[in-house]
């Protein structure tokens, strides 16, 4: 039997980015095993805000956890955390362990929110090859390297367009999580360079001064690491790890 150096105190939904689907968590699947659930995206409907996707997805999702009465946990990175957030009520989480992504609407750049509008209004037939030419420099630029570059290659290349354009609009849209005083405690993990979502000021548990966006990727043992505590002192608050103010590598 092969000892994992990553263990969970139970199931953790793990939900990817914005155009990217199961495969681009690969290498927190090679971490933590089958305790990682991965779901497929749903097809979204019409203009349904991330709050109405979550509650329609969840269902689907509590189907694919172990019936062993272990506590569930939920994560996302990016645009799978503003999910994370309300799919959490759904499926009673213990807490939310956010991967470079945001909390609340303010946290949201200018920057970002330009970029989704500027995507959501893009003339369909160029998604396809936008989402192709944008993949290898967003690789480059994190340093994700040779890895880091067939995973997001692999998932631009199937990437769903429909649900593209409709992520962008409602993220546009999103004015937080829909009931935030029923969120359950939260854990975030952000690249200090990060040029996406810029690292926010204060709210961080743990800052990986030479990390930008893809940190899942480019420092998966920090992250995953980072991840193992959290969801540890969701269980378990009295002995619990401490989380690091400030890490690196």
């Amino acid at each position: 039997m092969t000892v994992r150096e990553f263990t969970l105190p139970g199931p953790l939904v793990l939900l990817p980015g914005l155009g990217a689907g199961p495969g681009l968590l690969e290498p927190q699947k090679e971490l933590f095993g089958d305790d990682l659930i991965t779901p497929d995206w749903i097809k979204p409907r019409g203009a349904e805000s991330l709050a109405k996707y979550a509650e329609r997805w969840a269902p689907a999702i509590a189907d694919l956890l172990p019936d062993d009465g272990r506590p569930v946990c939920v994560g996302g990175i990016s645009f799978g955390a503003m999910i994370a957030l309300d799919l959490a009520r759904h499926l009673d989480a213990r807490g939310v362990v956010v991967i470079a992504g945001c909390v609340a609407k303010e946290e949201v750049p200018s920057q970002f929110l330009f970029a989704q509008k500027f995507g959501s209004l893009l003339p369909g037939p160029l998604w396809p090859s936008a989402v192709k030419a944008l993949a290898i420099p967003f690789a480059l630029m994190d340093g994700a390297g040779d890895d880091g570059i067939r995973l997001l290659k692999a998932e631009a290349a199937t990437a769903d367009i429909a649900a593209l354009r409709w992520g962008a609009q409602a993220v546009e849209a999103w004015d937080g999580p829909e009931h935030p005083d029923t969120l359950p405690p939260i854990a975030r993990v952000h690249g200090k360079g990060d040029w996406v979502i810029p690292c926010p000021p204060q709210g961080v548990d743990t800052v990986l001064d030479d990390g930008k966006h893809l940190i899942h990727l480019t420092h998966r043992r920090s992250v995953a690491g980072f991840i193992e505590q959290a969801c540890r002192g969701f269980v378990d608050p009295e002995n619990a790890p401490r989380l690091a103010a400030a890490a690196s590598g």
